[in-house]
Formats: structure tokens, sequence, C-alpha cells
């Protein structure tokens, strides 16, 4: 068992412990009362957090570049479809669970049909649909209207530089794949389980694009102890996928991973997608969570000579982009298919004995590997486990204060005889009065901070759209001004295909880079942004709050010098909790998520419409020219001259379609997100803080009804706390214990 799964074990039974012994103390009368309830719920988000914190790594990579192989070896199993379609538009998730069952998630039919109308602007066929109105996939009229329209297009227009138009593709995806998940897709977000023997039919849907296509997320949970409890793999679409909004959910997910895999395959090389793809992760601030696999593909290289001339290459390339990075080079299918040897098939069995011939190449693959996995060991379970782990312990020595405090001082105050006891609490009522008065003024000016917080915050985000001029607006319009459309190019599109179907030509080039300069261009931007915002708020919250902690320590010292002539010590345990916030676990509790950064223009069928009546203008002056200038220039150049018009149309549309998006874009980061996230950190801030006072604001009225009672009830309710008292001391002791496991194991960490 991993050491850090003790750790946590232990401190989950700590926990249980101290949830026993308050059940203990609600017998009481009096007991603690509202107090009780505080303590139960943070006793209740500790273990919650235990079960719930995931560290997620997000492998990525090109296309073919061994991402679900490697997976695969990690997992030492054959989970995930290996060599799946470059079309495969979602991130295949994978945790560990008691089952092995794979989850699917659809996406609506409302998503499904925007998706097609987005894809259907400017198709070159005239008056392919028989109804009107928005297209429905369900009708069936539809379904054979568009498939006539695909059809005939001919086969350049389904092409964009060298690579399938995934406008054509995703049209031809969502027909092929109707009949199949017709049943499946519902009006609302379905959910589909295949679970123990039926695991295996989830493959379908990653290995044919034309089901693929109706997923938005897939969850793999497998019963294997390869993978800790509280982690979760994901396999990504390929980083140089032909269409740019695989990229952005690729985006989406490394927003809340805490390390990336980068692999590169030994036959390619790094390429200049991984260049771009790497240059994106620069930017959205994330080079210091890399680790890169050069996956080697064994029956390429001739010696180990070979490999580490090319291993060497790719490193000094990977200097030129990343600070100092770290890379692995081993076959992630040796890896596995050596796990499974018993198992194989006899291709898979003959290749691995071909391989095992290489045996200066597999133990060179074997030690790297064996390399990786320790560092896997050390920055997942140890580093960002132990700081998770030692987060829950913090919380829960200061719970086991606030426990102990009101225990020591209901048990001292129970031993004293009745007079003294009433003059004490009227004593602790002053002070207690003087708290809330302060806790009251620190409500109030995390309120008003909070309020000007994000009056400041909503301009801030107003300015980086709208007046900075380097923000996403300016930049993404000064990208559609300077792209080029050299009509000369389309001279033989117009002459076979027509000007319409060249108009859509043009239009999907254009389209498909404004749409990868979105993604990987302006949207690190936009996220690095957000980042920074985050910081700004946790950093003003901070000094709101600061100066009160002076006014608290000073409070709370004054407290205990009233009790103090009287015998009654409240120095129990540590009481100061860290007054920072952590933002991450804000989000968590509330389920934030930063909007998804997925590029949705929508664009404009007027373009061909304009473009079709710009045609028919040239044509007629040109029959002008023909009969009084003799003008002899070819009918094409018509078409070129519309065409540039219709250039021209494109930009202006387009740039139209992005402010729109912007501003759409802007307003869900402002109210969707940035005003929760100030809402929901500012009350934990006054939460934390109000806690620092919480045992020191109890109702000791109460207290007095142990006075009056008789003799045995005051022996026995003295007895009861004085038993809780050694049962918590001995918990914090414990507590201790733990924390120096866990420093101790991150001290081995670092010495390794």
């Amino acid at each position: 068992m991993n050491r850090f799964q003790e750790a946590k074990n232990e401190l989950q039974k700590l926990c249980r412990k101290i949830n026993d012994h308050l059940g203990d103390l609600e017998n009481l009368s009096p007991g603690p009362g509202e107090n009780l309830d505080s303590w139960r719920k943070d006793l209740a988000i500790i273990n919650e957090r235990l079960d719930t914190d995931t560290v997620r790594v997000a492998v990525v990579g090109a296309i073919k570049s061994g991402k679900s192989t490697l997976v695969n070896s990690l997992l030492r199993k054959d989970y995930l479809k290996r060599g799946a379609g470059v079309i495969t538009s979602i991130v295949t998730r994978v945790r560990r669970g008691d089952n092995l069952a794979a989850r699917l998630y659809f996406k609506s039919w409302d998503e499904i049909n925007q998706e097609i109308e987005r894809a259907l602007v400017l198709l070159p066929s005239n008056n392919w649909r028989s109804s009107e109105g928005t297209f429905d996939i369900r009708r069936q009229i539809e379904r054979q209207d568009l498939g006539r329209a695909l059809a005939e297009l001919d086969g350049e227009l389904q092409v964009l530089n060298d690579t399938l138009n995934a406008n054509s593709v995703l049209l031809k995806t969502y027909l092929e794949g109707y009949q199949s998940v017709e049943g499946m897709v519902t009006a609302d977000n379905a959910v589909v389980d295949y679970i123990g023997d039926e695991f295996h039919k989830h493959r379908d849907f990653v290995a044919q694009d034309c089901l693929a296509v109706y997923l938005k997320d897939l969850l793999l949970v497998i019963d294997n102890e390869a993978l800790d409890e509280h982690m979760e793999i994901a396999d990504c679409q390929g980083s140089d996928s032909p269409n740019p909004l695989h990229l952005a959910m690729i985006q989406d997910y490394l927003l809340i991973a805490h390390l990336v895999i980068y692999v590169i395959s030994s036959r390619m090389g790094l390429r200049e997608a991984d260049i771009r793809f790497l240059s994106m992760l620069k930017r959205m601030g994330m080079a210091s969570n890399l680790v890169f696999v050069l996956n080697c593909d064994i029956g390429e290289h001739g010696s180990l000579d070979e490999l580490s001339v090319l291993e060497k290459k790719v490193g000094e390339q990977l200097a030129l982009l990343v600070d100092n990075p770290r890379m692995f080079t081993f076959s992630a299918l040796y890896r596995l298919l050596n796990a499974n040897s018993e198992t194989l098939e006899v291709k898979d069995r003959h290749r691995l004995e071909q391989w095992r011939l290489e045996q200066e190449i597999i133990d060179y693959s074997e030690q790297s590997s064996g390399q990786f996995l320790a560092f896997l060991e050390e920055n997942l379970s140890v580093g960002r486990y132990a700081l998770l782990l030692k987060s829950h312990l913090q919380r829960l020595v200061v719970l086991l204060g606030r426990i102990a405090d009101w225990i020591n001082l209901h048990h001292d105050l129970s031993k004293r005889n009745q007079g003294d006891v009433k003059e004490l609490v009227e004593r602790i009522a002053g002070h207690q009065n003087h708290m809330r008065q302060i806790q009251s003024m620190i409500n109030s000016t995390i309120d008003g901070a909070t309020r000007k917080i994000k009056a400041e915050m909503k301009k801030a985000v107003d300015n980086f759209f709208e007046n900075n001029r380097t923000g996403p607006s300016r930049t993404a319009s000064a990208f559609v001004d300077s792209y080029q459309v050299d009509v000369d190019k389309y001279r033989q599109s117009l002459e076979q295909s027509g000007f319409t179907a060249t108009v859509y030509l043009v239009f999907q080039e254009f389209r498909q880079a404004v749409d990868r300069y979105l993604t990987e261009n302006i949207n690190p931007v936009i996220i690095k942004f957000t980042q920074e915002t985050e910081v700004d708020i946790k950093a003003r919250l901070a000094e709101v709050s600061e100066p009160y902690r002076l006014m608290m320590d000073e409070a709370m010292e004054a407290y205990g010098k009233t009790l103090f002539p009287y015998g009654i010590d409240l120095q129990a345990a540590p009481q100061q909790a860290s007054m920072n916030i952590d933002l991450e676990e804000v989000k968590q509790i509330i389920n934030l998520h930063l909007p998804s950064s997925r590029a949705n223009l929508r664009y404009s069928a007027n373009i061909k419409t304009e473009a079709i009546m710009r045609l028919g203008f040239y044509a007629v002056v040109r029959i002008f020219r023909q009969v009084f200038k003799h003008d002899k220039r070819p009918a094409f150049e018509q078409g070129l001259q519309a065409l540039s018009a219709a250039a021209v149309r494109m930009k202006k549309e387009i740039k139209r379609s992005l402010l729109d998006q912007f501003k759409d874009y802007r307003e869900n980061i402002k109210f969707q997100y940035l005003i929760k996230l100030v809402d929901a950190a500012a009350a934990r801030q006054k939460e934390i803080m109000s806690k620092q006072f919480e045992s020191y604001l109890t109702d000791l009225k109460q207290t007095l009804e142990v006075m009056t009672g008789t003799r045995k009830e005051r022996e026995n309710y003295i007895q009861v706390l004085e038993s809780k008292a050694g049962a918590l001391e001995q918990i914090l002791q414990e507590t201790q214990l733990l924390d120096q496991q866990i420093v101790e194991l991150e001290k081995s960490r670092m010495v390794n």
C-alpha cells in the first residue's frame, strides 16, 4: 500500500474517533449547542475532501504519438482503445473504482443541432433543404437533404490545407452515426453506463468517429490497483487535430490538471504542431507542470546509439521552449505487451519476441521507464498528495483546539462554587461583547471590500477585452485584417466547381485559420488573465483581513488573562489557523469552473448571398464592356472579382462575429465566474476568521445550571469532560506523529 494512502487512512481514522467523542458531548447538559454543529460541519468537510481530492494527469501529444498506449502501459492493461481516429472529439478520463465500468456522457439534441448549424454555413449546394427553420437531425427529410448536399461536394472541397475539412467530416459523421445513437441521445445530457462484461462496448465510441462525435465526455472506471484511487489520468485528443475545437477541449482539461505528460513519437520527433502546442502551454503558464516521454518505436531504430542521437536532438529542441525539460525515453508498447505476455494475440507475441532481440535498447527503455514511474510517484503520490494531507491535518488540529478549549472552560467552571462562576460568567460576557463587535467589523469590512473588488474587477475585465492594445478583441481583429485571401489560387476551383463552391472553400479555410488562431493564441491569454485576477482577489481579501489579526489576538489574550486568575488556561491546542483562503478549495465546494473557451463563432450565410449578388453585378458589367469596349477578358475573371469582394465581406462578418463572441465570453467570465468566486472567497474568509472566536463566544448561562444540580450530577458532568479532554489530548499527539511522518516522507522525496 502507498505510504501516503496509509497516512490518509490514519487521518480518516482520527476523524472517526473525534466524531465518536462529539456524540458523547452531545448528550451532555449543558452541551456544546451550536458549536457542535460547527465542529461536525468542519469534520464532514475534512472527510469529504479526503475522499474527493483528485490529482489529475493529462496525457497529450500529436496524433499517433502513443498517448493511449502510454496510459494503458501505466495501467498494465489494454483499457483504452489504441489507434483511435483523428476526429475523436472527447477527452477520455480514467479513474479507479470497485467495478469495471465505462460512463458515456452524450451531447443533447440542441447541442448537436447547433453544432451542425454552424458547420452548414456557406454549404455550396443551393436550395438543398426541403424544409425551413433551424436544422434538426431527428427529421428524416433533413438527414436525406443533407446527405445529398454532401454527396455533391467536390473532392477538393472536402480537403483544406492537405487535411480533411473538419466541417464536412463533422456533418458526415453525424449522419453516419445517427441510427446507432438515436435511442441514447435525449433532450438533456444523457448518461449511459457499460458495466462489467459490457465495458468493451465503449471502444466503439472511441474507434468510430461517427459515434464519438455524439459524446462530450467519457469516464472509464477500472478495478486495478495500478492506479491510485485519488488519481485521474486523461487521454486527450491529438494536439495536431484538424479541428480547433478539439484543442479547446484539451485546454479546458488542462486548467484542472496538476501534471501534463507530453508524448513525442520517436518515429516523428518534434514537429511543428508540437512546437505550437508547447508554446501555447507556456503562454498558459503551464510549462512548469510538463514532463516529456519520448515514446520509442523499437522497430524503427537500428541501435541504441541511433536512439540516443534522436533523444539528444529532441532534448535540445525542447530546451528552446521549456526551461530544464524533464524527458524519459522508453517504449510504452513494449511495457504494455510485456506486462500481458501470457495473453497476447499471435501478431503481438511475434512482435514482442522480435523486440526482445534488441536487448540493449530494451534494457535502456526499462531503466528509463522505471525512472519515469519513480518521478510520477515522487511528484504526485508524494508531492501533491502530501500537500493535500498536510492541509487537512492542520484543519483537524485547529478543530481539536476549539473542542479542547470548550471542554477545559466548562470543566473548570463546573468545579467552582456558584458565586465564583456567576461572577466569572459576567466578566466573560463583557469580553464576548467586545469579540462580537470585532467580528461584526470584520464582516462589514469584508462586505465593503467585496463590493469594491467586484467593481474594480468588472472594470479590469472590460479593459482587458476591449481597451487593452494586446487584448483579445484587438489582436483577433488584427489577425482577421492581416489574413490574405489569394484569389488567384482558386482559378481552377472556379472553372471546375463553380462560384458558390469556391466561396465555400475560401470561407472554410478562412474560418479554420481564425478558429485555430483563437485556440492557440487568444485562449491562453484569456486563461492567464483570469489566473492573475484570481491571485489578485486572494491578495486583496488577505490585505483587508490582516489588520484584524492583531485585534483578534489582543482580544483573545485579554480573554485569557480574565480566566487565568481562576486557574483556567485555554492553551490546550494551537488556536490559529491560516488566514489565507484556498481558492481551489472554494471553487471545488461551489463547483465553479472557468467558462469553456471553445470557439463557437456564429457566421452568417449572408456572405454567400451577397457574394452571388456581386457575381451577378460583375456579369452585367462584363456584358456592357463587351458591347461598348469589345472587352475580351475570360468569363472566370468575373468570379475572381466577385470572390475578392466576398473575401472582404467575410472579414467584416468574421470580425462582427468575433466581437459578439468576446462580448458574451467577457460577460460570462465576469458574472458566471469571477463575481461568484469573489462572493464565495469572501464568505470563506469570514468563516475562517469567525472560527477564531467560536470557542470564546459560547453561551455560558447554561453552565450555571450545573451548579444547581446534585453533587452526583456535577461529578458525572466533570468526569465526562475529563474523559473527553484526555481522549482529545491523545488524538492531538497522534496528529503530531502523523504530521512528522508526512514531513519525513517529503524529506525522503527531496533527497531522492
